[in-house]
């Protein structure tokens, strides 16, 4: 999980659903739940996971894989007899690039549906607000959730890609906010 976590925060902080993918998930869950899987920094796989990939892939799936390494050994330490094959889905393999080249790649096979976008200023780096949005089931407009687990306080920016502006009201309070 350590070596999965720098990835996983990366991708928490956009505003997608993520989670983690096992094999009784691949395989009980409709393949069309998700855009892709993702693997990073993981060699051992059992068989049974291996081939849950596989049927993934052959549904049609997208499997983005860090490097030619991952999936390449079993619970043992034993190297697959079997390597993935693309077959109907699409099997990206992303050797040698960074996090955030890895990062990009990734979001690049996701598709962005949202109509509600966050742009976030913290005064470092990296983000530090985890935001959902959803939309209203008995009315037009959306209701969105920002919570911010930096440790800087964060100037944010919503904007509707539409372009339409914004009306934004704390839920809390009443106030509005803008944008």
């Amino acid at each position: 999980m350590t070596e999965q976590s720098k990835l996983y925060e990366s991708l928490y902080f956009e505003g997608f659903n993520i989670g983690f993918a096992t094999e009784k998930i691949i395989n009980k869950q409709a393949h069309n739940n998700w855009d892709a899987i993702v693997v990073y920094k993981t060699e051992y796989v059992t068989s049974g996971e291996l081939k849950a990939l596989q049927n993934y892939l052959d549904a049609g799936g997208t499997v983005i894989v860090d490097k030619q390494e991952s999936l390449s050994k079993n619970e043992y330490g034993n190297l697959h007899s079997k390597k993935l094959l693309a077959s109907k889905g699409n099997l990206i393999y992303a050797n040698d690039i960074s996090l955030l080249e890895f990062k990009k790649l990734t979001m690049s096979q996701i598709k962005d549906e949202r109509i509600v976008t966050l742009t976030e200023s913290n005064g470092t780096d990296w983000k530090g607000c985890v935001w959902k949005v959803v939309k209203k089931s008995d009315k037009e407009g959306y209701i969105m959730t920002i919570v911010n687990l930096g440790k800087n306080t964060a100037e944010l920016e919503i904007n509707l890609k539409n372009g339409n502006s914004i009306n934004a009201t704390n839920m809390l309070n009443g106030n509005y906010l803008g944008n």
